[in-house]
């Protein structure tokens, strides 16, 4: 998970937030269909997607994971990792590095150096029964903080996507790829790194209730947060309309709630979740995976008592208890 700063635009508006479509509803909410939604618990934690479940009071469909960024070695035959979901009802989206922590080059992967690496890895997938897995190749590609950041150079992102889409999917077929910028302005302009229509199959972003000015103060109005969310470049907005521009379903990841020891995040904030609601019921998203994980760089669970208000509104529109 990165969750690194956003480049906001300067002005947020009450009043646009009120037009959009997004912007409330009256009377009983309709509830999103059983399979988009999704949670994130931990690495290999089919255990732990069955203990929310059993707190959602409903199931869920599909799980987040990530393989592990400290070497080529860790990284290409995950065994332990892809048993355990083997053995699991749930659909995974496994979080795959482009380039480890160890070292290499976007250009390299371009010109095919590290095929076999993917080659292996499809292979893993295949064998444990997971030919169906959605990959989140180079998720958060265009921020900064990622070692395979497209802004070094945008061409050898695409064409070292390519290449590990045609190895992987030449061992199986059945295996989906999600192209996920983090929200917002980042690094580069984000379509700058599109790998084209025929390498991707679903369109996705992480979205968090958070938020910086471009001078770098945070935005403390639930709503001006939102409205930021939506209308920023690269927002919500854009992101609807370049996946309806590709004709490709919209994924999202990772979402959640955020509480940050800087003040960027918005807490507990119930408003954040009723948007979230209808901005997927409104738009034709694949799947919505909370991240139900607390990181260094801020809570997000609600489990852990800290979102009172915006937990039970979450129960009433995600969950069974409404």
């Amino acid at each position: 998970m990165a969750l690194g700063k956003r480049l906001l635009v300067a002005t947020i508006t009450l009043s646009a937030l009120i037009s959009t479509p997004s912007a409330g509803f009256a009377g009983a909410a309709p509830s999103i269909p059983t399979p988009i939604l999704g949670v994130y618990r931990g690495a290999a934690a089919p255990g732990k997607v069955e203990h929310y479940e059993r707190w959602l009071k409903r199931p869920v469909h599909w799980a987040l994971d990530f393989q592990a960024i400290e070497d080529w070695q860790r990284t290409e035959p995950p065994t332990w990792q892809l048993r355990r979901w083997s053995k699991s009802p749930f659909r995974l989206v496994l979080s795959i590095p482009m380039l480890p922590a160890s070292g290499g080059t976007l250009a390299a992967g371009a010109a095919g150096a590290y095929n076999e690496n993917f080659r292996r890895l499809a292979r893993a997938l295949v064998r444990n029964g997971l030919r169906n897995t959605v990959l989140r190749v180079g998720w958060e590609f265009n921020g900064a903080w990622s070692l395979w950041s497209a802004a070094s150079s945008p061409a050898d992102f695409v064409a070292y996507w390519r290449q590990i889409v045609t190895t992987m999917r030449a061992i199986a077929p059945g295996l989906r790829f999600d192209w996920c910028p983090t929200l917002g302005l980042g690094a580069l302009p984000t379509d700058q790194a599109w790998p084209g229509d025929a390498y991707v199959d679903y369109v996705g972003s992480d979205v968090y209730d958070q938020a910086w000015e471009p001078g770098g103060g945070s935005i403390p109005n639930a709503a001006d947060r939102w409205n930021n969310l939506l209308t920023q470049p690269y927002g919500l907005n854009w992101l609807a309309e370049f996946a309806a521009a590709h004709g490709k379903q919209i994924t999202l990841p990772e979402w959640g709630l955020i509480d940050r020891a800087d003040g960027h995040g918005g807490g507990d904030n119930p408003l954040f979740i009723r948007q979230m609601h209808r901005w997927i019921l409104d738009h034709n998203v694949a799947y919505a995976i909370y991240f139900q994980f607390d990181t260094g760089e801020g809570a997000s669970r609600l489990t852990a008592g800290a979102f009172p208000s915006a937990t039970k509104v979450f129960l009433r529109l995600f969950g069974a208890s409404r």
